[in-house]
């Protein structure tokens, strides 16, 4: 078919048949003039409704024929609407580009309904959809994040882009890792790396990688998000912007309160929401450090120090350069008692109480001075209270009990003790002043305090440990230390 102006050839190669266009029947030529030859009138004329008794004419528009005397007229069929052919009911009408006018748009939204994507001149346009149901490789528009993301391999995981980082990880630990579970990396097994909870008491637990971003069924592969957000927590015990660490008491577990030594210190990220249902971390760990990192504590320098502690890797465990020191710079006053009781009254809690870990080796020494004993005849014992669990001890003591501190004189005394509990420092006499120092090295079972204690053989109210007396504390390392790296 072709178009020339005024008319339309039917056929190709010239060949074909020629129709005329017309603007009506009026417009139409002689039939005996043309015989055998087809016209298009344009428009219809007359009135249609108007019977030809009363007058009235009317001529459709569309093809007519001449056979040479008359015109007649060709009833071709009509253009189909969309409608019709997507009923399937058209059989005899023409389906031209005007049928298809809004074929553009219908297929636009049929790719919506079935996929959520279609392609526009300049890129590619996702519909915004809230939560999906979950198909492996579906790419859409996140309307709860607003950012474009996709479903994995892992059900019940949303991949948004630029919104987070994470790694496939394999669970072999033996039990399910819980949604939201903090994680440090043990292994490999399968090209992928596995994972167990982490913990801040132990610096082979404390590499925190990431955190669980669903449950992790045991002898499977999961998800760990390394950094971004992670979404549908309960993070009601925290407040938002708070900066959580790593729990040094329970495995995955996050804590608001800095870990302080002889635990390490590792950031896990920031509370972005707080909720119980809908709360979200933004994850992003930081190495572990073994220290106390709030200024002005034990164990602590100034800030006109310009530095922080040191800790020195003696190779078999994170050595502090500077031990845990207690001073008093005031005259503290014993109680009227005859059990042990603190040697010391300072620090945060009041009791001079070192907080130590569990299967660690720690050394200390103290130095002190007694006034105001009772004259009737009574010894001095020292010993150890602390809720920490003692599994050995053994420390050397020397002294005296005299009624001149200063200056020589008879009854120093020197010994071993190998128990926590009350140990006699002195032979029982009536001098009311005594000075003593005492060094030696414990291992712990369980993680609690480490409180020095005396205990004087008179109650009286007098007794009072003189200023500048003081005590140290070092954690050497585990419990199964012999030696350091250095030693040969």
């Amino acid at each position: 078919m072709a178009y020339v102006k005024n008319s339309i050839m039917l056929g190709s190669g010239g060949g074909g048949t020629t129709i005329t266009v017309v603007a009506n029947y009026s417009a139409l030529p002689d039939p005996t003039t043309v015989t055998g030859q087809f016209y298009w009138a344009e428009a219809s004329q007359g009135t249609s409704w108007l019977p030809g008794s009363l007058g009235g004419t009317y001529y459709n528009a569309g093809m007519y024929y001449s056979n040479g005397t008359s015109w007649s007229f060709v009833n071709v069929p009509y253009q189909a609407t969309q409608a019709e052919v997507d009923a399937g009911v058209n059989t005899d009408k023409f389906v031209t580009p005007n049928t298809l006018a809004g074929w553009w748009t219908n297929i636009k939204t049929l790719a919506q309904t079935i996929s959520g994507i279609w392609t526009w001149s300049n890129g590619t346009i996702f519909s915004s959809i809230s939560s999906p149901a979950y198909a492996k490789g579906l790419v859409f528009y996140d309307a709860n994040s607003e950012s474009l993301a996709y479903y994995d391999d892992i059900s019940g995981t949303t991949n948004n882009i630029n919104y987070e980082q994470s790694i496939r990880v394999r669970n072999n630990t033996g039990v399910t890792i819980p949604n939201g579970s903090v994680v440090y990396i043990n292994g490999a097994l399968g090209q992928n790396p596995t994972i167990a909870l982490a913990k801040a008491d132990d610096i082979a637990t404390c590499e925190v990688i990431g955190m669980a971003t669903h449950d992790i069924a045991n002898n499977s592969v999961g998800k760990v998000t390394t950094f971004g957000l992670v979404n549908d927590l309960n993070t009601s015990a925290f407040a938002d912007g708070a900066m959580i660490y790593l729990s040094p008491t329970t495995a995955g577990a996050i804590t608001s309160t800095s870990p302080t030594s002889p635990n390490f210190n590792t950031l896990v990220g920031v509370i972005a929401y707080s909720h119980v249902t809908q709360g979200k971390i933004f994850i992003h760990p930081s190495s572990p450090i073994a220290l106390n990192t709030s200024l002005g504590t034990s164990n602590s320098v100034t800030p006109s120090q310009n530095a922080v502690k040191t800790y020195v890797d003696t190779g078999l465990a994170l050595k502090q350069n500077k031990p845990d020191y207690i001073k008093l710079t005031s005259p503290y006053t014993l109680a009227s008692s005859t059990s042990l009781q603190k040697l010391f009254n300072v620090g945060s809690g009041g009791a001079g109480a070192y907080n130590a870990g569990a299967n660690r080796t720690i050394d200390f020494e103290c130095s002190f001075v007694l006034s105001g004993l009772s004259t009737s005849s009574g010894n001095i014992s020292f010993g150890i209270l602390g809720t920490a669990g003692i599994a050995t001890i053994a420390y050397t003591h020397i002294g005296r009990k005299t009624s001149t501190i200063n200056g020589a004189g008879a009854n120093v005394q020197s010994a071993i003790a190998t128990t926590a509990s009350a140990n006699a420092l002195v032979s029982a006499n009536t001098a009311d002043n005594a000075y003593y120092i005492i060094k030696g090295v414990l291992t712990t079972s369980t993680a609690g305090t480490i409180i020095l204690a005396v205990a004087t053989g008179v109650a009286v109210s007098t007794a009072t440990v003189a200023v500048n007396s003081f005590a140290e504390f070092n954690d050497i390392g585990a419990d199964t230390l012999t030696a350091t790296s250095n030693i040969s």
